[in-house]
């Protein structure tokens, strides 16, 4: 690195020179060269710490770098369709114009105060948590040398009942349930309401099935992708899972027969469960038009499809299957998730093995 002063006919004579390697010289003038001096040497500081960032940096406006940071984003088009909704709607109001390193702790904080005030608590946490990742990304590409973002325990005292989105009350049916659910609903859809219920599969991974899925002669089913619903004028996508535990093959038992009995009558252009025209499912509209009126039929409302994938689990517990097997059945990443989201379940299961355990000491 370069760092230099020079003396001029100024004002403020005396001139401090900054050049990094491989980066553009900064400058700043003084009055006195010892304040020059302190200037320089805290600058080799920065940059000896890799804490240097050019003062020029960081003068994008929030909005401009908030567009390039969801132009880059890597994630579902629902993700980014979502995060830039907030963006819009909730953030550039207030820092739209702003340059990032002019934005400050406190206004961060009362801009979040502002959005408790008006929106529901779930909508408080993700706005946080959107331009928290906006400013952490202009960090790690250097525009800023720190995120304004204030402390963790600041927030806390300032939003003292800040919450956590908490999920819908969960239902389980049982069998007799599942099987009157399967008869009100539009006929071509009864074996997908029997494939939630009896193979625990989420409704993205239902509707991105084809009939070469179901592997007849072994009566497994393969289950390698999730359909993602088109979002701001996207195409479907039929995405291919992430994690090995989510690609799974699944033991159908009897439903084997239940899903050929369905492909011959309603499969279509590759899809197991299409629309009447044919194409892919679109979760909303088959929602209102057939899975609601089914649930008010038989007096299941409210009933989201996902409580027919943890019935499935609820099932499995009922009769004592390992929570191993129950992981990989709906494609948990491990055991550890499959419990912390069903162990309200599990004390009757356990209560059941300490007696068959004991049985023969009294």
């Amino acid at each position: 690195m370069a760092a230099w002063i020079t003396k001029r006919d100024r004002p403020k004579p005396w001139l401090a020179r900054f050049a990094p390697p491989g980066g553009r010289t900064v400058s700043k003038a003084f009055y006195l060269k010892r304040e020059a001096q302190v200037w320089l040497s805290a600058k080799r500081a920065e940059y000896e710490a890799g804490d240097f960032v050019d003062p020029r940096a960081g003068a994008d406006t929030f909005g401009a770098y908030a567009a390039g940071w969801l132009e880059r984003r890597e994630v579902k088009p629902s993700t980014k369709y979502r995060d830039g909704s907030y963006i819009h709607s909730l953030m550039l109001p207030t820092f739209g114009e702003r340059p990032l390193n002019a934005i400050t702790p406190d206004e961060i904080e009362g801009w979040l105060v502002e959005v408790k005030s008006e929106k529901a608590p779930a909508t408080v946490h993700m706005a946080r948590r959107i331009i928290g990742a906006v400013f952490t990304d202009a960090v790690d590409r250097g525009q800023l040398a720190r995120s304004p973002m204030p402390s963790k325990a600041r927030l806390k005292r300032v939003l003292p009942k800040y919450p956590k989105p908490s999920n819908p009350n969960t239902k389980f049916l049982t069998i007799k349930e599942v099987g009157g659910l399967a008869d009100a609903i539009e006929p071509m859809y009864r074996a997908m309401v029997l494939t939630g219920a009896y193979a625990g599969l989420r409704w993205g991974e239902v509707a991105a099935l084809s009939p070469k899925s179901v592997d007849v002669g072994k009566r497994l089913l393969s289950v390698h992708s999730n359909l993602a619903q088109p979002v701001g004028g996207e195409p479907f996508r039929d995405n291919v899972m992430k994690t090995d535990a989510a690609r799974r093959t699944i033991a159908l038992g009897a439903l084997t027969e239940v899903l050929v009995d369905h492909a011959e009558k309603y499969a279509a252009n590759g899809w197991l469960f299409p629309t009447k025209a044919g194409g892919p499912l679109r979760a909303g509209l088959w929602r209102r038009r057939y899975w609601l009126p089914a649930c008010e039929a038989v007096g299941l409302a409210p009933l989201r499809f996902h409580d027919l994938r943890h019935t499935h689990a609820a099932l499995l517990i009922e009769q004592g299957e390992p929570v191993k097997l129950i992981q990989e059945r709906l494609g948990h990443a491990t055991a550890t998730v499959t419990m912390s989201v069903y162990s309200h379940l599990f004390p009757g299961v356990d209560e059941a093995a300490a007696d068959r355990l004991t049985g023969n000491l009294l």
